[in-house]
């Protein structure tokens, strides 16, 4: 099975994939010395492997080639492949890829478990509300007018590291917010994301690095005032906050 996503700098694609190469590749492979770049104790068999992938991808205008064995396998090995598609909530699509697919298996299991595909479709919609919430748009569809067509390759980084208020991560139950197994997940996967403890000052900072990024994207690139639009929203948020604190 593998996974593809564009590059955030060049837009090139880029995959990840786990493959049964027929053999035990794992046991003997030298990994201290293939990560100090010294590959003579490699199994010739696999060099050989190598040196067939390297000739096809440059005889189809491929770039670079990596075959490895994982050091790990069972979830280990999920998680690998998973990362890639929750990192930044899928890849940065330009436009006429939309239903353009990102997992590929090969073989007679052909499935993703459901419950994945809730969790990121789910938590990618409340960003995405949450967002246009922020901009003063009506609804998440009108990101793509407001930001241009391109927006979600340009900021979909900052966007996916984004600390919300918690009640975007909560569902209403009975009347009243609460977080379930899928919110709760998704708000102790954002915090992780940023190298400090829970703070008021961290969720302002990651929405300040989003709105930067948007306003570079407005203000083509002008960092001057994508600083200065960026500290104009989160002012704005911290006061829609208080006056619902004192309300």
């Amino acid at each position: 099975m593998g996974i593809r996503e564009r590059q955030p700098r060049s837009g090139n694609w880029h995959a990840h994939a786990v493959v049964n190469v027929g053999w035990d590749i794992k046991t003997s492979f030298p990994f201290d010395q293939v990560r100090r770049g010294f590959y003579a104790n490699v199994d010739q068999q696999l060099r050989a492997v190598w040196k067939r992938l390297r000739e096809i991808s440059e005889s189809h205008g491929f770039g670079r080639t990596e075959l490895l064995p994982l050091r790990y396998h069972g979830a280990a090995c999920a998680r690998y492949l998973t990362k890639y598609l929750t990192k930044t909530f899928g890849s940065g699509k330009v436009f006429g890829e939309e239903k353009c697919r990102l997992f590929s298996p090969w073989g007679r299991v052909r499935f993703v478990h459901r419950r994945f595909s809730f969790l990121s479709s789910r938590i990618v919609q409340k960003k995405k509300q949450w967002l246009a919430q922020a901009l003063d748009l009506r609804n998440e569809t009108y990101l793509a007018s407001a930001l241009g067509v391109q927006w979600w390759l340009a900021i979909r980084d900052s966007l996916s590291q984004v600390i919300m208020p918690a009640e975007f991560y909560m569902i209403r139950s009975g009347g009243d917010l609460d977080f379930d197994s899928i919110g709760l997940r998704a708000c102790q996967t954002d915090w992780p994301t940023w190298p400090e403890r829970p703070s008021w000052d961290l969720i302002q900072r990651s929405q300040l690095n989003l709105f930067h990024d948007i306003g570079l994207l407005l203000f083509d690139g002008d960092s001057h005032s994508a600083i200065r639009f960026a500290q104009h929203l989160v002012l704005k948020l911290i006061r829609q906050a208080m006056q619902m604190e004192f309300a």
